[in-house]
């Protein structure tokens, strides 16, 4: 990679992380972690001193996790509504040909089709069921690298909203035309 930016090294990475499971993406983080910078400063507390999950004298072990986030499907989420288009053609028209841009046609679909008050990462699920698209391992965090490409805003999973980005990229980009 000698010449390319730092930010060609973000996108070969995350492009390398996103096939994998959690459990594999963990594995390869903490291995490259510990071979190109334990201390590197944003792992840093203060100088020389390596941050940590596990909780402090004055945080107590609760506040050091974020809470998991349930999903479970949607039973009274209507798929395939009178007048509008069904999840399952939308998909097909699309034809999104990975799991982040799965994710942003799953949640543009339920907020711009569908006209949800706000799409959960369990309406997300139940789309993936409804198409017929395999759940990925977490489906929380590749929500969430969707967000990275700058598609969806999943700052809350139980408001998960499309950027402009993301609406553009579904309207205009999809299907990938060769």
């Amino acid at each position: 990679m000698n010449g390319n930016s730092e930010g060609d090294a973000f996108k070969v990475v995350d492009e390398a992380l996103s096939g994998l499971e959690t459990d594999a993406q963990q594995r390869l983080l903490e291995w490259a972690n510990s071979k190109f910078g334990g201390n590197a400063p944003a792992t840093q507390k203060k100088a020389g001193t390596v941050a940590s999950d596990k909780p402090t004298k004055n945080k107590p072990a609760s506040a050091t996790k974020k809470p998991k986030v349930v999903m479970k499907q949607v039973k009274d989420l209507d798929l395939r509504p009178k007048g509008k288009p069904a999840a399952n053609d939308f998909a097909k028209e699309k034809a999104p040909s990975n799991l982040r841009q799965k994710c942003t046609v799953a949640v543009y679909y339920l907020v711009n089709v569908l006209e949800l008050e706000a799409a959960t990462a369990s309406h997300v699920l139940t789309f993936f069921k409804e198409v017929g698209w395999p759940v990925p391992g977490d489906l929380l965090n590749t929500m969430h690298q969707a967000g990275s490409e700058g598609w969806l805003d999943t700052k809350n999973a139980e408001d998960v909203k499309v950027t402009l980005r993301g609406e553009s990229f579904v309207e205009h980009q999809l299907p990938v035309r060769e």
